[in-house]
């Protein structure tokens, strides 16, 4: 067995030796300190790593046989022969009798534990028992799981369990075939055997087909299942299946007189919050459907986690009782039970180890992995035993020698203490000091750890006398830094600045980087205005006659700069990157250009550290273009510049292959889980795995055959190909991208010749790596390259090694070197693949397959001297006027200098004329041709090279450049460096060199997740099962956390910390599940969450295992379940057949008609049309009444049953009657709720068909306003399809899924929006095809856009093309500064919404869709990091709801809104918002096709030139919005960020703990606003319909506050902001920066506990509030509150002037308050559409307030729903006091509420009594009995001419509305609010229009108003017939264009009906002056 303590030790050092290696400095004294810091020798002491962490695993407690069981009679006696085992475990024994005795059982025992099989062999028993019975079909049992995954696998369980038992089960999911004609597996025909089901599977999987074999007793359709007599005995489902099955008509005869004998929830610890509470009222209800009660049905809980920091197991006892409704005390509690250790007696404490115990353990560790083989030899147990001799004293007895350890183990009572000690995880350190005190002697940590590997290899018969189970906790370098001591000239390296600021808080910290290729080591500087493109470096500030750079933050605007301390040569002929040296303070950082007495930054008088800054290119500031070493060149790569040189600071991705691979090598079984908390995660590592894994191996197969001998490279081609065609498992492996393109055959040739032709060219990538590289096998010093026919012997060699005074090997070796130096520059000439004589396009077909990668510099070649047509650039020189490497070689070896051109020559014509080692080549362009001006080359010709084995290299002592070979008088070749070279032995510390010499096992990777499709998931989980290589890994999400089987594994390996105990365990018992020893490691990334725990991993091993919590004190949603239950048993009724046939028939016929499958019915007739009212449910409520008895029994079935004493009052007898009796009235107003939508859009749509038709086209606004409508009309009547985008929680046109949305029936998150993206397969050769993965629309909007890139499946996909729903896009405005956006309004043209001035940012925006995502490449292990373009997404209140209450905290105030809309809107790439560079992502509106916001603006540019001329348009920046409907609790205008996310997170810890919710069930979010640092805080409930828990939070407020106050006032850490104690836990880790436990300390501790309700906030429905007009006079409702506040000094309507010859008119506007302000405007806004009718104008008005800002005006903005909020509007008439009276006056304003009360009771019109009939009509007070305002009445004008204050266009006129004291009753019409009655005069609408008579009007619809009656008032114009100014008329207008494009009107006339009266006519000049008042409805009385 492994042996886990020398396993952790091997792995942790092999990872170390990565690390060392993998930034590997050039640098002697940095290398040695970076060694010394990582601690190789003493791998646990590496700050690296924390632990190893030990627990003792133990061995589970035999309990009785099979045999025994089955003659008791708690198994029936087949299950001997189902069951693997013969006997079960004691825990697996109680569960058996506990479930046979019917009592509730909770299995809480480990993973791998056999819980399945604890609560399944005894279902099967009954089963089996009813079977032989001849019991009648029904349901048994069912067993409901947490995902699909488990189910699934479960299902296949069942497969190999029950078939041929004649037992039937069946799996209902989501995917479940609806009939038998749908199911695509094998069906084996009745009868058929356990044997005959096995014997097909095996030939199934032979031939690897990915189809289901179904045995004859799976019942695979829901056809079958609900099939009377055909249901499934035993059912596997998830919760929200079941609640559909109960609900739905066509499902439910399922459970018609079901048995229902047991209910199983595996994996219980999911069913939490408010999951959880749904679930356990569903297990109520689903009984009492059965007629089953608590005693009746045997519930049954598994859980490996179910446990609880202070009662332990207990709390399980709880969370049973509450979730299955029965008696705690019943409920049987199965734990784990163990095995007794056998301890030997006496025991005696042995004596201190001999020798230097660290050295023993080295040792003993070496020996032990010897021995602990099974083919360990002789030998290697003789050393272990003479070591254990030599150390303890004593010998072990002959015979087995794990037997005899055992034995004398066993007697020692230090291993005794030691395994007391370790029953919980402990740190070895942290045991010594206590067990030192028990056994009188110190133990040492080495000791300890001798005594645990000795006992995990002793054995007493299979057991180990310990069996430790490791946790390991392993990190990366945290961000390397130097500082520089003051009396030092060497840099100090520190693996942290954390660990540097700790030493020491003075020194200035320089981040490090080094060199990928050579190990060249790089100081970083952030310096204010520092530019150093040019010759010399710029900026800074003069000091005198010094020039300063000061240090700066790159956050705060630094500049980067980079520096080194010695200077370097260069490569080839390359000159050196130009360096400057400057004088850097060691303390400050403050750079400056020469030495000073003191620092200009810092003042100290210190001497500055001289560094040498590197020179910058103009196109790239801030980077590093080229290596001053090795001269590796930088590149672009996904959007952003990829340095030569990259900081030294953990790769994740990197460290954990590393890991993954070393616990591969080491394992004894290899199979390995590799677990990640993203999907994206997931799928990058596993991409990345796959490719560097098979990189090394094929480097590792070259070494190989290389050193058996030298070979050439057609030979080794040759031996590869061999090699690979006879191990089709390895080939995948290896060469995946042939397999791609031409899969093998038996008889075709095409897979060898793509397979020979894609091995030579990465044997040719082998050979052109160069000693500048940092991988392969030359870099490595494996492998060198000799020339054919370059030997000591040829007659010039010994010609010039004469003269030179050195050996002629020497001189070859130079010669050589010269030769290397072009093979280095990819000069290598191969007739068969022209690889590095072509130039390459990325589009060619051999990059496109992998087969090449896109090379940069391809092709070069030689010339000995270059004639003046030469290309520089491709065409290198061996002679030059001006020097070049050979020469400076020649030189160097003493050649005389002016014979060095003879010498070269005569070398020249050595290696092409007589040796042709350098052979002509053309070099050719893409399509073939010749590349111009490149005559004449030449190239190294590959076949006259051979490889043969080397090790060692030189290393030049100046430049620290590796050098394959030496060379004459041993100089360095690096361009004008004038070093000497040293050898330099291999390093037993490289890595690299660890993977060869050890042939490490090869790491087989794939990604298991969710988004893997179905049948491949399954090909890849029976491969990792399977016995063969094919796949040892796998890189998975927390789908397997759970109870999948997926076999024996040795070791987890977590790629990150997980987020809570609970799942650390989960995970932690993957490992062991069968062998029972494991190591667990755990790998801390950088975020702050895997910090905190890799700094303490005690709070992980020993952290709280919260219980499953829920709440089921919520009357909403018990509301709910009524309402599901009252349905589900009139179903049953009208199922059992029982009614009378007239009673039978009405019920039948009201369910149909009040519960149709689509919403359509309740809305639209059969015939289509629209219902004149909505569908009545009365017949349903009426079946309700009459069937009330059994009604209300099964309701009480349901929740009498066992509900919680505390929880009584929600469940009621009154309450739950009352809930029956208001049913039909709850499910009526949800449909007169849809009918309103309804009539709204048609309404809408009856309008702008006018306008249309009247202006032949619609503006923007309409336009898009008819989209919407005529969507929403579609959508109610099921004529469209399901709009992917659409907000969460909301679905279209199903019946249940509306109902669950509206909060009538149960959601369980059911129907929840999302997006979907298709993976669009590559359209050259793939082994995949398309397919889809889902996102909701919340997380859609980060990740689906373009530039992104999507990870899965091995590849990498880019959201490319995009499904736009047709309708024009919204514009939004956008504040970059405060992350704030709004809309404005929609357009159909982006120029419209361009601002015109005052530099606001708008952009369209388009509801994030579904998107066609095209193969971008293969996951490479090219990339560092997973590419996730950082994206702005901001958040919008959209100032919809459906009303809430108001209340005040203290001096706070908090808003509860149902319904609450919310809008998250993705506006670009989040480096180029912030920078101003770019908003949006470039789309085309017309196709959908886009391009990354990262590309440059060329390809933009043509992008969208390519979309003019294609789609007749260009392409626009475009943005991406989500729509998110919610209840919410806010907390308005917060004063930062940070107060915001601190106070609502503590808030929703506080609420989980006081309401028994799961954390998750409350979401935060932070909404910013324009023009203010001032946020808004929201608490949301994601639960379509809401889940009830937000009224709880505010019942239940000082006990919340109290909680919260105690979560950050008592932080166990007592941190100076949030930690994991306190705030920060792994699902808010995005915002842990904004997380401060002080600040919302602060709040609680000022604003106190009490909540006080203020008022009720009026709903704002979700219609579209730009079209709602206010029908009760908000203008006079404002100033009756600025009167009421004593602020009446105001006018209206006073226009402004602007600059541009604009002009604005404010609705009230105070004339210069102060000296402070020119002015105070206030707006009031949102009572209609936009004014002028288009996008542009709001626009425009937006600007126009923002001027007004920046002129010293104060402006505020007011929503008129706003006028009836006093809390609202107390903020703003805050704001307004201050601007014009001041602080002081404005708090005494506000101190008060009376400005509010008082206009209010202005408002209500409390004036007398006032009847009197009038022209027959009746006119009546606000005191009347009869008064209902616009039900019965509507207001009086008291003007002989109708002067009516209703619409948008008629501010500063008599109001009439509220305030009116005489209302006027009308019968026989609907009124709606704005209507008044006034008297009309004259004779000019006769006979229509009676003079003298009283009308009706009411406020102008928006739209056309042609051919309306319109009251109309207009100035400078008189009536001829009344000489006023007020006149109805017909209203007529003609429009033109105007040059801005909008329209104006060219006349307006103004038509009586009286023939006798002329029309009045009214000119373009007039237009401003017309003001449309009202619209005549009727003539009354």
């Amino acid at each position: 067995m492994l042996n886990p303590i020398t396993y952790t030790e091997q792995v942790v050092s092999d990872f170390l030796r990565y690390q060392l290696s993998t930034y590997a400095f050039a640098d002697d004294k940095l290398y040695r300190q970076m060694r010394e810091l990582l601690n190789l020798e003493h791998t646990r002491n590496t700050p690296l790593l924390k632990g190893p962490y030990i627990s003792l695993s133990r061995t589970f407690q035999q309990g009785s046989s099979l045999e025994q069981l089955v003659n008791e009679g708690v198994l029936h006696p087949h299950i001997k022969q189902l069951s693997p085992y013969p006997t079960a475990y004691l825990h697996q024994d109680k569960a058996f009798r506990s479930i046979h005795a019917g009592k509730t059982t909770l299995v809480a025992t480990g993973t791998g534990s056999g819980k399945t099989e604890a609560f399944l062999m005894p279902i099967v028993s009954r089963c089996l028992q009813q079977r032989d019975d001849s019991a009648p079909a029904g349901i048994t049992a069912v067993i409901v799981y947490p995902m699909n995954a488990l189910a699934e696998d479960q299902l296949q369980r069942m497969r190999e369990l029950l078939a041929g038992t004649g037992v039937t089960f069946g799996m209902y999911v989501g995917k479940t075939p609806k009939k038998d004609s749908d199911i695509t597996g094998i069906r084996l025909p009745p009868g058929s055997s356990a044997l005959d089901y096995r014997n097909k599977l095996a030939e199934v999987q032979k031939k690897k087909q990915d189809i289901a074999v179904h045995p004859p007793e799976e019942r695979v359709s829901r056809e079958s299942m609900r099939t009377a007599g055909e249901q499934p005995r035993i059912l596997l489902t998830n919760v929200k299946q079941l609640e559909l099955l109960l609900t739905r008509q066509q499902d439910l005869e399922l459970f018609d007189k079901a048995p229902l004998e047991f209910m199983v929830f595996d994996e219980a610890h999911t069913f939490t919050g408010a999951n959880g509470a749904e679930t356990a009222c569903l297990i109520r209800r689903l009984r009492a459907y059965c007629g089953k009660d608590e005693d009746s049905t045997t519930c049954i809980a598994t859980s490996a986690t179910i446990a609880d920091p202070i009662n332990g197991l207990e709390a399980g006892r709880e969370f049973a009782s509450r979730f299955f409704g029965v008696d705690g005390a019943s409920v049987e509690l199965v734990g784990e039970a163990y095995e007794s250790d056998l301890w030997g007696e006496p025991r005696s404490a042995s004596a201190p180890l001999v020798g230097d115990q660290a050295v023993q353990l080295q040792n003993l560790l070496e020996v032990l992995g010897r021995a602990d083989r099974e083919d360990a030899a002789e030998t290697d147990i003789q050393a272990l035993r003479i070591w254990f001799q030599s150390v303890t004293g004593s010998r072990l007895e002959a015979g087995n020698w794990r037997e005899a350890l055992y034995q004398w183990l066993s007697h020692n009572e230090v291993v005794y203490q030691i395994a007391q000690a370790l029953q919980r995880p402990k740190r070895l350190s942290d045991l010594l000091e206590s067990l030192s005190d028990t056994l009188g002697r110190q133990i040492s940590e080495e000791e300890m750890l001798i005594w645990l590997a000795l006992g995990a290899a002793s054995r007493h018969g299979s057991r180990p006398l310990l069996r430790p189970v490791v946790h390991g906790f392993v990190r990366g370098v945290g961000g390397a830094v130097v500082t520089f001591p003051e009396h030092s000239s060497d840099a100090k390296l520190w693996l942290s600045a954390e660990d540097a600021l700790d030493e020491s808080d003075e020194m200035h910290r320089f981040p490090l980087s080094s060199c990928t290729t050579c190990g060249q080591h790089y100081y970083e500087h952030g310096l204010e205005d520092f530019n150093f493109t040019g010759t010399a470096p710029g900026g800074g500030t003069a000091e005198g006659k010094a020039k300063v750079w000061r240090a700066m933050d790159f956050t705060q605007g630094g500049v980067r700069a980079l520096s080194l301390d010695h200077q370097v040569g260069s490569e080839g002929d390359e000159e050196p990157a130009r360096t400057e040296t400057l004088h850097v303070c060691r303390y400050c950082g403050t750079t400056h250009d020469q030495q000073l007495a003191e620092c200009i930054g810092c003042g100290r008088n210190k001497k500055f550290k001289p560094l040498y800054f590197v020179q910058q290119k103009e196109e790239n500031p801030g980077k590093l273009t080229r290596c001053v070493s090795c001269g590796a060149h930088g590149r672009r790569f996904v959007g952003t510049y990829r340095e030569p040189a990259r900081p030294v600071r953990a790769t994740t991705v990197a460290d954990v292959h590393v890991l993954a691979q070393s616990m591969i090598h080491r394992a004894e079984r290899r199979r390995l889980l590799v677990f990640a908390d993203n999907r994206q995660d997931a799928a990058f590592q596993a991409g990345w795995m796959q490719d560097r894994s098979r990189r090394y191996r094929l480097r590792e197969l070259i070494y190989q055959k290389l050193r058996q001998a030298p070979i050439s490279l057609s030979d080794l081609t040759l031996w590869l190909d061999q090699h690979l065609d006879e191990d089709d498992e390895l080939s995948r492996a290896l060469i995946p991208e042939v397999w791609r393109v031409e899969p093998k055959s038996q008889t075709g040739i095409a897979h060898g010749e793509e397979r020979k032709w894609f091995l030579r060219v990465q044997i040719m990538r082998e050979l052109t790596m160069g000693s500048r590289q940092s991988t392969g096998l030359e870099p490595l010093g494996r492998m060198k390259i000799r020339y054919r026919g370059l030997e000591p012997d040829l007659p010039l060699i010994l010609k010039w090694a004469n003269r030179l005074g050195c050996s002629a090997e020497a001189m070859v070796d130079g010669v050589a070197s010269l030769l290397d130096n072009a093979r280095a520059r990819r000069m290598l000439f191969d007739p068969v693949t022209n690889a590095y004589s072509k130039f390459w396009l990325d589009g060619e077909k051999e990059v496109l397959r992998g087969y090449l990668p896109s090379m940069k510099g391809v092709p070069e070649a030689l010339v000995f001297q270059r004639d003046g047509q030469h290309h520089k650039g491709r065409i290198k020189q061996w002679f030059s006027n001006y020097g070049s490497v050979p020469q400076q070689a020649a030189i160097a070896w003493g050649v005389p200098a002016d014979e060095v051109e003879d010498f070269l020559q005569e070398v020249w014509n050595l290696v092409t004329d007589k040796l042709e080692l350098l052979v002509d080549v053309q070099l050719k362009g893409a399509r073939g041709k010749n590349l111009p001006s490149c005559h004449g080359s030449v190239q190294v010709h590959v076949n006259q090279l051979m490889l043969t084995p080397s090790e060692g290299m030189y290393r030049c002592q100046t430049c620290r450049r590796l050098h394959t070979r030496p060379n004459p008088s041993m100089t360095c070749m690096a361009w004008r460096c004038s070093g000497k070279l040293a050898h330099e032995a291999e390093n037993k510390d490289n890595y690299d060199l660890l993977l060869l010499d050890q042939e490490f096992a090869m790491l087989r990777a794939n990604e298991h997740s969710a988004q893997i499709p179905g049948p491949e998931r399954e090909r890849i989980e029976n491969a990792f099962k399977g016995d063969n290589e094919r796949i040892n890994t796998l890189v998975c999400t927390p789908t397997l956390e759970m109870g999948v089987n997926i076999g024996a594994l040795d070791a987890v390996l977590m790629r990150n910390v997980p987020p809570l105990p609970a799942n650390y365990w989960q995970r932690a018992g993957r490992a062991g599940r069968q062998f029972r020893m494991a190591l667990d490691i755990t790998y801390a990334r950088s975020a702050s969450h895997d910090r905190a725990y890799f700094n303490e991993p005690l709070k992980l091993l020993e952290g709280q295992l919260e219980p499953p919590s829920f709440n089921l004190r919520n009357p909403v949603m018990v509301a709910k379940h009524v309402h599901a239950t009252v349905l589900t048993t009139l179903f049953k009724l009208l199922r059992e057949r029982q009614l009378p046939a007239g009673d039978h028939e009405e019920l039948s016929t009201a369910l149909s008609n009040c519960l149709p499958s689509q919403i359509k019915p309740y809305l639209f007739t059969a015939e289509n049309a629209v219902r004149s009212e909505p569908l009545s449910v009365n017949p349903l409520g009426q079946q309700v009444a009459k069937h009330r008895d059994a009604i209300l029994e099964a309701v009480r079935a349901s929740f009498s049953q066992g509900w919680p004493r505390a929880d009584l009052e929600v469940v009621e007898q009154d309450r739950l009657e009352e809930v029956v009796d208001h049913l039909a009235g709850e499910l009526q107003e949800v449909v007169f709720r849809l009918y309103r939508r309804l009539q709204w859009a048609l309404k809408q749509l009856d309008r702008l068909r006018l306008v249309a038709a009247n202006q032949g086209s619609l503006d923007a606004d309409d336009e898009a306003l008819r989209g919407r409508c005529e969507r929403m009309v579609k959508k109610l009547k099921g004529d469209m399809r399901r709009s992917s985008s659409k907000a969460e929680g909301i679905d279209d046109t199903n019946t249940y899924g509306v109902l669950a949305a509206e909060g009538f029936l149960p959601g369980y998150g059911l129907d929840t929006g999302s997006v979907t993206l298709t993976h669009v397969a590559p359209r050259f050769g793939s082994d995949i095809s398309d397919w889809e993965i889902r996102r909701n629309s919340a997380l859609a909007v980060r990740e689906y856009v373009p530039g992104n890139l999507i990870y899965a499946n091995g590849h990498k996909f880019v959201p490319r093309t995009f499904q736009l729903v047709p309708e024009e896009p919204l514009v939004f405005s956008v504040d970059t500064e405060t992350e704030s956006v709004y809309e404005t309004g929609g357009v159909k043209d982006k120029r419209e919404a361009q601002p015109e001035s005052m530099g606001a940012t708008h952009i369209l925006g388009v509801s994030v869709c579904d998107v066609d995502a095209p193969h971008n490449s293969y996951i490479s292990d090219d990339e560092e990091y997973r590419f996730q373009m950082p994206v702005a997404v901001f958040a919008q209140d959209q100032r919809r709801h459906s009303g809430g209450s108001a209340y005040e905290w203290g001096t706070t105030v908090l808003h509860q809104k149902h319904g609450m809309h919310m809008r998250l809107v993705n506006v670009g790439a989040s480096a180029q918002v912030r920078s101003g560079e770019r908003v949006g992502y470039p789309i085309c509106l017309v196709c959908g096709a886009s391009r990354s916001p990262m590309s440059t603006q060329k390809e933009i540019d043509t992008f969208s030139e390519q979309h003019t001329e294609r789609c007749g348009r260009p392409i626009q920046m475009i943005s991406f919005y989500a729509e998110v409907v919610a209840d919410a609790l806010t907390l308005p205008d917060c004063a930062s960020k940070e107060a915001a996310y601190s106070l609502m997170e503590s808030i929703r810890q506080g609420t989980a703990e006081v309401l028994d919710m799961e954390i998750s069930d409350l979401q935060v979010q932070v909404i910013a606003k324009a023009d203010t640092d001032l946020v808004d805080a929201v608490l949301y409930d994601p639960m379509p319909g809401g889940s009830g828990l937000l009224e709880q939070l505010v019942d239940h407020w000082p006990k919340v506050v109290s909680a919260a106050r105690a979560i950050v006032e008592e932080c166990p850490s007592a941190c100076e902001s949030s930690c994991i104690d306190c705030l920060q836990h792994f699902r808010n880790s995005f915002y842990h920066d904004s997380l401060n436990r002080h600040t919302a300390l602060d709040y609680f501790q000022s604003q106190g506990d009490n909540l006080r309700y203020t008022h009720a906030i009026p709903p704002v429905l979700p219609d579209d509030t730009q079209t709602q007009e206010p029908g009760n006079a908000p203008e006079q409702q404002l100033v009756a509150i600025l009167k009421a506040a004593g602020l009446s000094d105001f006018e209206t309507e006073t226009p402004i002037k602007l600059s541009g010859g604009f002009e604005t008119r404010p609705d009230v506007y105070f004339h210069e308050p102060n000296d402070q302000f020119e002015g105070v405007c206030v707006y009031l806004d949102g009572m209609s559409q936009h004014l002028h009718g288009n996008a542009q104008t709001a626009v425009k008005d937006h600007q126009i307030r923002e001027e007004l800002r920046n002129t010293d005006y104060e402006v505020i903005e007011i929503q008129y729903q706003e006028l009836f909020d006093k809390t609202l509007m107390r903020d703003h008439i805050r704001r307004i006091a201050r601007a014009v009276v001041g602080k002081k006056k404005a708090k005494q304003i506000i101190a008060t509420d009376e400005w509010f009360d008082n206009a209010a009771s202005e408002a209500e019109g409390t004036g007398p009594v006032s009847t009197r009939e009038s022209s027959g009509l009746r006119v009546i007070s606000a005191n009347d009995p009869d008064f209902a305002p616009y039900e019965t009445c509507v207001p009086l004008s008291s003007l002989k001419s109708a002067a009516g204050a209703f619409s948008s266009e008629q501010g500063g006129f008599a109001m009439v509305g509220t305030e009116s004291d005489e209302w006027v009753l009308v019968s026989g019409r609907k009124l709606e609010k704005g209507m008044f009655v006034a008297q009309v005069i004259g004779d000019s609408m006769e006979p229509d229009i009676p003079n003298g008579s009283h009308c009706l009007f009411r406020h102008v619809p928006a739209g056309t108003r042609q051919n309306r009656k319109l009251l109309v008032w207009h100035s400078g114009v008189t009536d001829q017939e009344t000489g006023g100014q007020y006149t109805l008329k017909v209203y007529s207008s003609e429009k033109v264009p105007a040059d801005d494009g909008s329209w104006v009107h060219q006349r307006i006339t103004l038509k009586p009906l009286n023939p006798a009266y002329e029309p009045i006519l009214l000119q373009p000049e007039d237009e401003g002056e017309v003001l449309a008042i009202a619209e005549f409805v009727e003539v009354l009385g």
